[in-house]
């Protein structure tokens, strides 16, 4: 873990705010206990917040103290004795969230703590937002780094293909069709030199259930077992058996595992060399 990215990442700010996940102040929690310095930054997030507070609390219009108690007054004047009294000078019992430091404030602190309440609540507002935004941008370029490197390989798989198709030694052989299946096609690249044969087969569709792709050399009229197409791969071009020489090459539908010899009724696609 890079404990220097993740105390920028604005996750320490959103846990000493308490707007942090159950996920992510379980996280936190366990790794402010091996980090000293991740402690260290919880401890000063909340004294730099409390101190932003207070630097940028507003200070109430000068009127405001003779305002409020004129108001205060009226209020004492208008209500019963026993009710002012209790209004004044009495904690409501249905306000829990006042302790007694805060109701032993006067008036005019009581305004600056609302006023540095509602800039920290500004405050806090932002730092969760660039929290928030910073990491969907880290989700996005995880998204992105997968793309690209997805977009890696296929060009790596394809600059190779490009390799192995374009050396003078080797030939392309179409394999259409057979009559009933007149729609399918497939590639045959044979090197005649080294011997070697790949398969391009994107143009046929999935083995039926339990069936397999075989393909065959024909050599002096009698097919040679070539390979079997995989059944899980998804390349495009497949390496198959080495064959030293042939007259054509055709694929026929075999069970899984293929056949010793071809099953002509399952004849799919043939080419001649």
């Amino acid at each position: 873990m890079d404990i220097r990215e993740y105390i920028s990442s604005g996750i320490i700010e959103a846990y000493v705010l308490g707007l942090a996940t159950e996920q992510e102040a379980s996280l936190l929690a366990c790794v402010r206990k091996s980090y000293p310095e991740v402690e260290q930054a919880i401890v000063e997030a909340e004294v730099a917040l409390e101190a932003m507070a207070t630097a940028q609390a507003v200070r109430p219009a000068e009127h405001l103290k003779d305002d409020i108690w004129n108001r205060i007054n009226t209020v004492s004047n208008v209500l019963p004795a026993s009710q002012a009294e209790v209004t004044l000078e009495q904690e409501p019992e249905s306000a829990p969230f006042l302790n007694k430091s805060t109701s032993k404030l006067k008036p005019r602190s009581r305004s600056l703590l609302a006023a540095a309440g509602l800039l920290l609540a500004m405050s806090v507002a932002i730092n969760i937002y660039m929290y928030r935004d910073n990491r969907a941008a880290q989700q996005d370029l995880v998204a992105v780094n997968a793309q690209k490197e997805q977009a890696e390989k296929l060009l790596s798989s394809s600059a190779a293909q490009w390799e192995i198709i374009n050396k003078p030694a080797v030939r392309s052989i179409l394999l259409e069709g057979t009559p009933d299946h007149s729609d399918l096609r497939a590639r045959v690249y044979w090197n005649t030199e080294e011997k070697s044969v790949y398969l391009i087969a994107d143009q046929l569709p999935p083995a039926p259930e339990g069936k397999q792709y075989q393909l065959w050399a024909i050599v002096d009229g009698n097919p040679v077992d070539a390979g079997l197409v995989p059944l899980s791969e998804t390349q495009t071009m497949y390496t198959m058996r080495a064959i030293p020489s042939a007259e054509a090459f055709a694929i026929t539908i075999e069970k899984i595992g293929g056949s010793a010899v071809p099953t002509l009724t399952e004849l799919r696609v043939i080419g001649n060399i």
